[in-house]
This record gives C-alpha cells, sequence and structure tokens, in this order.
C-alpha cells in the first residue's frame, strides 16, 4: 500500500511542479527542478518497493 502511495504522490508532485515557476537545475543534459528530482525518486522508490514486496510474500496454496 505504501508502495502504490509513493509512485501516486511522486506523480501528482511531478505534474503540480510543472505549473509553477522554480530553479532549474542542468543535470545531463535535463533541467528538472528539485521538485521533479524529488518526485522522481519517489516513483522509482514506490516501483522498486511494490516489486520487492511481491517476490517477498509467501507463495498462496491453491486447493487442488
Amino acid at each position: 500500500m505504501f508502495a502504490i502511495y509513493l509512485v501516486l504522490n511522486g506523480l501528482e508532485r511531478f505534474f503540480v511542479e510543472k505549473i509553477r515557476v522554480n530553479t532549474k537545475y542542468h543535470i545531463f543534459g535535463f533541467q528538472p527542478t528539485q521538485a521533479e528530482i524529488i518526485s522522481s525518486l519517489l516513483v522509482i522508490t514506490g516501483i522498486a518497493l511494490f516489486f520487492w514486496a511481491r517476490n517477498q510474500a509467501p507463495p498462496s496454496k491453491s486447493a487442488a
């Protein structure tokens, strides 16, 4: 659940920051704002956490 929150919060923050006027950084040819960098990290962390938690879940037992 927390992983999904991180992904959705990161996406929301990324798109809200497109509206605001902030200082842009020059990183490897990109010009993201600080908030866009943070939101990208939130999305990546959320996706990684989701897949990690999914792999850690015990295998389900099917009735056969």
